[in-house]
């Protein structure tokens, strides 16, 4: 299954993920979706490379124009420092955001409480996705039906307290460093497919720091525009 795409800046999340191994059935972590994967933006290049576990093809670095990501920037313990950075890096933007934390600076542009909510539930999904693949023999999910829990999921985004979904993002951002940390730079060839698409666990802790930094970046980017409306 290709990975869900962000249509532009609309709320879209989405599902990260060869074959071979285990298979397991569809998971919900944490929140309604199931294991989803987002392309966060157009301007993400994800290139594949040959090699891997058992002849598995393998994902290099993930980059992206739009927020200048650059996952091969990052060294093991930068990555899992910087993952780990995530929940005090949103808990200063929404409390920065004052009376614009629900306001969205376009109709079809999430607003900066919808945007960390969703990002709260992607990195709970990447802990899901990381879990597996450290624990069982390169798990296997179905396709998931995507549209449907997306909508489901943002459903409660927009009310959501803002305390509670920081708290709950650096819960799991931490989380999510602690697995990885605790198997070792050795074992994040290990991978989980959804679909038909695999993914290691080294591109998924790129994807997952990625995915959050870019919707940092479209949060600071609509609190601008809302701010400039006002002067």
């Amino acid at each position: 299954m290709p990975w869900v795409q962000d249509r532009s800046q609309e709320a879209a999340p989405g599902t990260p993920f060869e074959d071979r191994g285990t298979t397991i059935e569809p998971v919900v972590v944490a929140t309604p979706m199931g294991f989803m994967r987002s392309a966060p933006c157009t301007g993400m290049i994800v290139a594949t490379g040959s090699g891997g576990v058992n002849g598995a093809r393998r994902m290099d670095h993930e980059s992206c124009v739009a927020c200048d990501f650059d996952g091969s920037l990052f060294d093991a313990r930068q990555l899992l420092d910087a993952i780990r950075a995530l929940g005090p890096e949103w808990s200063t933007l929404l409390s920065n955001a004052g009376d614009d934390l629900r306001v969205r600076p376009a109709p079809e542009t999430w607003s900066a409480i919808e945007y960390a909510a969703h990002s709260r539930d992607i990195t709970a999904l990447h802990v899901f996705g990381v879990d597996q693949a450290l624990r069982l023999d390169e798990p296997v999910i179905p396709e998931i039906a995507a549209d449907e829990l997306i909508e489901e999921a943002s459903a409660t985004y927009a009310t959501a307290d803002p305390g509670l979904v920081a708290s709950e993002l650096g819960d799991q951002a931490r989380l999510l460093a602690d697995l990885a940390e605790a198997a070792g730079p050795a074992s994040w060839t290990r991978g989980i497919t959804i679909g038909d698409s695999r993914r290691d666990v080294r591109s998924l802790l790129e994807h997952a720091l990625h995915d959050s930094h870019h919707h940092l970046v479209d949060v600071e980017d609509g609190l601008s525009v809302l701010r400039a409306r006002t002067r």
